[in-house]
């Protein structure tokens, strides 16, 4: 993830601008504040350990996330569970700690955002959860879906926003190194191809964002791509 990143509040509204006002969102990274983490898990003077004395009450963290297009807020929205403890394995019982993929993709078009937060653990003034959340790397349909480290481009990769497979379109007939990794930094796939075309099959990989590295000639490139 990027070294810095946003935390949202309850209500919090993020507006769109530039190129990317008024178009479609393929996705966002979040996770757990700190604070929110460790209310959750330990339990403080204002908010209940999640899962109670037994482990077994059915607490949860959950944001929402709405659009607003044309300045009219739309009922579509996207849910996401922070902490979610009403499994009747507890086993199952999981407060977020690392950062997740969320798919925004079925809210379509938006000129903005709106962030709600709900928890199982209220009291008289309202939601005894801390009410912060950590968001990094919005993703639009039309943004750079890759990085490089150098100016030269060996190979092209396409679509970006990648279901099924993802192909290779190399400018030389030689060999290649590609390492694909998540963005945990574990690496999923490493092989060598010779000639101009090449296909990943990532069709059952997870939704997420991946880095593809293509070495040439020990000269090393970085792409991005979306599996939405």
């Amino acid at each position: 993830m990027s070294a810095n990143f946003a935390v949202g509040t309850q209500g919090s509204v993020l507006k769109l601008t530039g190129i990317s006002a008024g178009k479609a969102l393929s996705g966002v990274y979040i996770t757990n504040s700190t604070y929110a983490y460790n209310s959750m898990k330990l339990g403080d003077a204002f908010a209940k350990q999640f899962g109670g004395a037994s482990g077994n009450d059915p607490d949860f963290f959950k944001l929402t996330i709405k659009k607003y297009l044309g300045g009219i807020l739309a009922a579509d929205s996207v849910e996401f569970y922070l902490a979610d403890y009403r499994f009747s394995n507890n086993a199952q019982d999981y407060i977020i700690k690392d950062w997740a993929y969320v798919n925004l993709l079925p809210l379509g078009n938006c000129d903005s955002l709106l962030f709600t937060l709900a928890s199982s653990d209220n009291g008289a003034w309202g939601m005894n959860t801390p009410a912060y959340y950590c968001i990094d790397n919005f993703l639009t349909l039309d943004s750079p879906a890759h990085i490089s480290e150098n100016s030269y481009r060996p190979v092209l990769i396409f679509p970006t926003l990648c279901s099924d497979f993802l192909n290779i379109s190399a400018k030389e007939h030689t060999q290649y190194t590609i390492e694909v990794y998540d963005m945990s930094g574990r690496n999923l796939k490493v092989e060598n191809f010779i000639g101009t075309q090449h296909k990943i099959d990532v069709s059952t990989w997870p939704t997420g964002m991946y880095q593809l590295v293509v070495w040439l000639n020990y000269i090393r490139t970085d792409y991005k791509f979306i599996k939405p």
